[in-house]
């Protein structure tokens, strides 16, 4: 009886073992397993782009040990260049597309996203200098032939979802009638972003935005050179060039486009 009962005691201590054994899911490299078009369509960056962010934050992404099989950095900014390109971290089936799970996946993006944070100023900078001003205005001039221009501002919606907003949440409705917050940008004639304003509720209007805005006033004081362009949404300020509502004259016409 004695032997009986501790075969079946040594059995169920197994069957808890097994339960208690990990399974680590195959994690792909993106790299090896997608070509340059799919890399792009999957996430928005093309190979070469993705390898120079990884190699940028590779060291501080790393991390100390190889303990329970922890992310590399590659897969974590795969995975955060996913979320920032289709706003989710899962895909059309509802899978996680990496072979991790759903929280491991959003702290991945959650550490890319603050190590990318860290290098703002690096890589978002108004022209000042005379020769950074001269080449933003050289690039504009070759698109249309419009003089002076350094940047075109415009506000965008960014959606909120599942975000405690307090007693004054109603502010954060756009006039699309959904959360979010009102996004100011500004970028050259390359696309490239050269000023950021992410504070502002979504029901705030874009003029407002750009009047409180460091760079507005930097514009209003002189401190700035060149003009900007903006949507109908802004007020024709001398530095601040907007459309005609309604153009009558082929002058008129060839200004708005």
């Amino acid at each position: 009886m004695a032997v009986y009962m501790a075969f079946g005691l040594l059995e169920r201590e197994n069957q808890r073992a097994r339960r208690r054994e990990r399974v680590f899911r195959d994690r792909t490299n993106p790299l090896d397993l997608w070509t340059d078009h799919q890399m792009y369509a999957k996430y928005r960056f093309s190979r070469l782009a993705c390898i120079n962010i990884i190699d940028m934050l590779q060291d501080e992404l790393e991390h100390r040990t190889r303990r329970n099989h922890a992310l590399p950095p590659s897969l974590q900014v795969f995975i955060a260049l996913r979320f920032f390109g289709h706003g989710s971290v899962t895909d059309d089936s509802g899978a996680e597309p990496h072979g991790v799970s759903i929280p491991t996946a959003c702290r991945a993006v959650r550490r890319v996203t603050k190590a990318l944070c860290r290098r703002q100023n690096q890589f978002i900078k108004f022209p000042t200098t005379p020769e950074e001003v001269q080449q933003k205005q050289r690039d504009f001039m070759a698109i249309q032939g419009f003089p002076r221009v350094v940047g075109a501002i415009d506000g965008t919606y960014i959606r909120l979802t599942n975000v405690a907003l307090g007693p004054t949440e109603y502010v954060y409705v756009n006039r699309k009638g959904f959360y979010s917050i009102n996004v100011q940008l500004v970028c050259d004639a390359k696309y490239r972003i050269l000023n950021v304003v992410a504070r502002w509720p979504g029901s705030t209007h874009d003029s407002r935005i750009l009047q409180e805005s460091r760079l507005g006033h930097a514009f209003r004081d002189g401190q700035l050179q060149g003009i900007l362009l903006g949507d109908s949404g802004y007020a024709l300020k001398p530095w601040l060039m907007t459309p005609f509502l309604t153009p009558q004259t082929p002058a008129e016409q060839a200004y708005n486009r």
